[in-house]
């Protein structure tokens, strides 16, 4: 509908009532009309009921319509690039979700876990996060808070008991904690026996698969402690030496409590050492011009190069000899100890050539100290040698565990060449 139109219904509307008679319009007047007009008129009384007409809203209306539409710009649809998104990142978040689930849940159940059993201490007093940090330190758990939160739910705080605990890495957590609900009787010491000829590294393995304290810390505090025993300052503090203290841990067999620190214990074990020389042996040491120092490193040389107790004095008796005239030890242990493999069984010419102040084919005179932890036996050795013309030895060819001991290089040399046959027949390289 125009406009013009619009104005001519505002204008009828607005006259009187009475004035206005639709009856009054004849039939033969209708024809008077226009017909697109009188069609318009009678159409819209017929649709619209003219009492209820607001011709304000109908104006304005009809004004709207008239505007020109503007074009609406065609919207990108952003709701299926959303939708594939969030349902990316659900199902990512959902496989990481079940990947840790699993992860956790294999070693929360022991699933596919070493059934190695070992003993571990728990120390009186021990918090339920002080179990579950000694137990992820011995790789036993490996989710703290996992073990901590099922403590909690199975009503396991302030009721776990110390002492001794068998425990497996296959073991679920739900029966480690079952198991540290039972009650079992506290050991309060520890027995750790060290062999003779022991190394200093194999004492600290030894003293961590004891639960004492770790091998690095047994090493680290054994070297960096100094108690002011007599024979401490005769040990070489040369950077050149591997582990200072190696060789003075008095072999024999300690009994002491699980609270012990390490400064305590090795305080204990120097003690005995000092108490094992004070006395008549260090006496018998400056026979033969040798401090305790010196006599633990030759003796250390003497037991690993051989296991015949009658022949540790002869051995002996001959590196003295070397010693006392300058010339090098060539004692194949120190190589050995220099390559940080007591297990070769055959000294080529290719291992001599390492550069270590452990090697005596290449240092005169002896190592900065002992290889390994001399036997009683082998230090009584050296104390007590008969002395003897011997300078050279070599090991038998019937590989009983004897030397044949020569005082001529001419004659060890015929020994060599029997003894390195022998080798070759077996063919040990």
């Amino acid at each position: 509908m125009s406009n013009n139109n619009s104005e001519n219904l505002d204008e009828l509307f607005a006259k009187e009532p009475e004035s206005i008679d639709l009856n009054a319009v004849s039939e033969d007047d209708a024809g008077q009309f226009p017909t697109d007009e009188a069609t318009s008129v009678f159409k819209f009384d017929e649709q619209i009921n003219i009492s209820k007409y607001d011709p304000n809203k109908h104006s304005s209306e009809a004004q709207n319509n008239a505007k020109p539409k503007k074009k609406k710009r065609r919207k990108r649809n952003y709701t299926a690039y959303g939708g594939i998104v969030i349902a990316t990142l659900v199902l990512c978040v959902s496989i990481l979700l079940s990947l840790f689930i699993i992860v956790v849940g294999r070693d929360v159940l022991g699933i596919e876990s070493s059934g190695v059993e070992f003993t571990i201490y728990v120390p009186s007093g021990s918090t339920t996060d002080d179990i579950a940090q000694q137990l992820y330190d011995e790789g036993v758990i490996q989710y703290k808070d996992v073990f901590k939160l099922i403590s909690k739910v199975k009503g396991a705080d302030g009721s776990m008991y110390p002492g001794d605990l068998n425990v497996a890495y296959n073991m679920s957590y739900s029966d480690i904690i079952d198991s540290l609900m039972e009650s079992r009787e506290a050991k309060q010491t520890a027995t750790v026996t060290f062999p003779e000829g022991i190394t200093l590294l194999s004492a600290g393995k030894l003293l961590e698969e004891n639960n004492i304290c770790t091998a690095d810390e047994f090493i680290y505090t054994f070297n960096s402690t100094v108690f002011g025993f007599e024979f401490e300052k005769y040990v070489s503090s040369s950077s050149l030496k591997l582990y200072k203290y190696e060789g003075y841990l008095f072999p024999d067999t300690y009994e002491f409590y699980w609270t012990v620190t390490p400064e305590s214990f090795l305080q204990k074990m120097k003690r005995e050492y000092r108490i094992y020389w004070e006395g008549k042996r260090e006496q018998q040491a400056k026979r033969w011009g040798l401090t305790p120092v010196e006599v633990a490193t030759l003796a250390s040389i003497v037991e690993e190069e051989t296991n015949k107790r009658d022949e540790m004095g002869k051995v002996a008796g001959l590196y003295m000899n070397r010693l006392r005239k300058g010339m090098p030890l060539q004692a194949d242990p120190t190589v050995k100890f220099a390559h940080g493999d007591f297990s070769l069984k055959r000294i080529l010419n290719v291992h001599l050539t390492i550069e270590s102040p452990y090697n005596t084919y290449r240092v005169t005179g002896l190592p900065p100290g002992p290889i390994r932890i001399p036997s009683k036996q082998a230090i009584n050795a050296v104390l007590t040698h008969t002395p003897n013309g011997y300078f050279y030895m070599c090991a038998k060819e019937d590989f009983s565990g004897y030397h044949n001991f020569a005082v001529t290089l001419a004659e060890h040399q015929r020994n060599a060449i029997r003894y390195q046959q022998a080798l070759n027949r077996l063919g040990i390289r």
